[in-house]
């Protein structure tokens, strides 16, 4: 036998004090998958077996898989789990170099892993996000005092997510080019465009005001400034409607295969989605598209910034880039078939506009504080027992006016937006215990649980043994 893995000496380090667990159990655990070589040994132990009854292994080594439209911040962009991984063999792995960025750090991965289709748990969260993964699938959740690691099968409504707010660095990149046949004057001609920012900016401003749902392809808008930057892209020419108030027309019909290429032509605003070619693109590039998409779905009134669109495709792409540059965001309401989307102020958002009316706005009125994420209030798990607990001890009694200055309410829940005010109370009875809070810390507490079935896919970061998943702390699949 190859490996040098002594399997009894795990057996009796692992077994729980309490009893004997199932194999299942044993072999899902985390402290068995984090094993060094567990995988390999077990490569090596399916040669020598005689009868495959002798073992079965039900699911993966780690069971940890997410569905594949999951967004994971890689270091040169967001990228969709399904796009990294290329293999589609049932429970099976392959050695890669992706690199991810997860909280604040550059790590290597080595392995995709793909568990072909499995059922799954779904959750819907506060901030309108949404997961499905597998039944193990373990996400950094509050576990008063702290952050832990808690399998999908385990995560109850009100628990709390960890939110990854670490900013990805906007680096310069080498354009690669794009190529599509035109037809000019019954000659086929093989055009090269470059998938460079202003590129990006395009496709975003298509993807706002722009029709390319048949043989018309078009850009209609009021503002001169987008209208005028079409036409000087394209090379085409503005057709003023003055019978519609101005509307500027950008008529381009010959971007028709251009659009076909692309994967998007025939959409319309319900049925927009991110072009594949923007799914690929470097992170500088993506951002471009969001831009062109705020300047013109986007808006700034005196208490929001933020954008409707038809298409919650486009929103969790926009939501997820966000969450790439360091900004929290979330879905407040649906309006008829348009979803209305917020996005925080922390940090100036001037980046996120290009349009002079919208800029200015952002710089006049300053930033806006009068919002709230909502009406939903969320349960800090343990908080309530250990308060109830310490009151005795201590022979102490927390007036109204304690968890009012502490955003604390009756039932020790806390509005979502400001549960890091909840440290303070902590504090007052934690008598200089480490709590797991700072102020960088955000959260997203889960809203809804529900059950599916789809097809499931991993990563393994031997570093940190995590990545991030659609803006919050994710473990991996572990293969060392």
């Amino acid at each position: 036998m190859s490996s040098n893995i002594d399997i009894r000496n795990i057996v009796e380090t692992l077994t729980p004090d309490e009893g004997v667990v199932s194999f299942r159990e044993f072999v899902l655990g985390e402290d068995y998958c984090n094993a060094k070589g567990i995988y390999s040994f077990w490569l090596d132990e399916m040669g020598t077996l005689t009868d495959p009854i002798e073992l079965i292994i039900d699911g993966s080594l780690g069971g940890k898989c997410q569905r594949g439209d999951t967004y994971v911040v890689a270091n040169n962009g967001i990228r969709q789990l399904k796009d990294l991984v290329t293999h589609k063999e049932p429970d099976t792995s392959k050695e890669t170099t992706h690199l991810l960025f997860v909280e604040g750090k550059e790590e290597a991965t080595s392995h995709t892993y793909y568990s072909g289709v499995k059922a799954t748990r779904k959750f819907m969260m506060t901030d309108g996000t949404e997961f499905e993964c597998s039944l193990h699938h373990p996400f950094k959740v509050w576990r008063c005092p702290k952050f832990e690691w808690v399998q999908a099968k385990d995560i109850k409504e009100g628990d709390l997510f960890k939110v990854d707010l670490s900013p990805l660095k906007l680096r310069p990149f080498e354009p690669t080019v794009i190529k599509w046949n035109r037809n000019y004057n019954h000659n086929l001609r093989t055009i090269s465009t470059k998938i460079d920012v202003r590129f990006g900016y395009f496709l975003g401003l298509m993807a706002g005001d722009g029709c390319y749902t048949g043989a018309n392809i078009s850009f209609c808008s009021l503002d001169v400034e987008l209208s005028s930057w079409v036409s000087k892209y394209t090379g085409r020419k503005i057709r003023v409607d003055v019978k519609r108030n101005g509307l500027q027309t950008v008529r381009m019909d010959f971007l028709k295969p251009f659009f076909k290429k692309l994967g998007v032509l025939g959409q319309n605003s319900d049925t927009k989605t991110v072009p594949q070619v923007i799914l690929d693109a470097p992170f500088p590039v993506q951002v471009a598209f969001v831009r062109g998409l705020m300047d013109t779905d986007g808006y700034v009134d005196d208490r929001h910034v933020g954008i409707d669109l038809n298409s919650k495709e486009l929103l969790r792409f926009v939501k997820a880039v966000l969450n790439g540059l360091g900004v929290h965001s979330w879905f407040t309401s649906e309006r008829g078939k348009s979803y209305r989307f917020i996005i925080e102020e922390k940090v100036d958002l001037s980046f996120l506009f290009s349009l002079d009316r919208k800029r200015d706005r952002l710089r006049k009125q300053g930033k806006r504080t009068d919002y709230s994420r909502g009406k939903n209030h969320i349960l800090l798990p343990g908080l309530r027992e250990y308060l109830d607990d310490e009151r005795r001890r201590l022979g102490i009694q927390f007036t109204r006016l304690d968890r009012k200055e502490n955003n604390v309410l009756d039932y020790y829940e806390v509005s979502i937006n400001t549960w890091k005010r909840c440290k303070t109370y902590y504090n007052l009875l934690w008598l200089g215990y480490d709590v797991d809070i700072d102020d960088s810390t955000d959260v997203i507490g889960v809203k809804s649980i529900g059950r599916g079935e789809c097809e499931l896919f991993d990563l393994t970061n031997p570093i940190s043994q995590s990545y991030r998943a659609n803006g919050v702390v994710s473990h991996n699949t572990v293969f060392n």
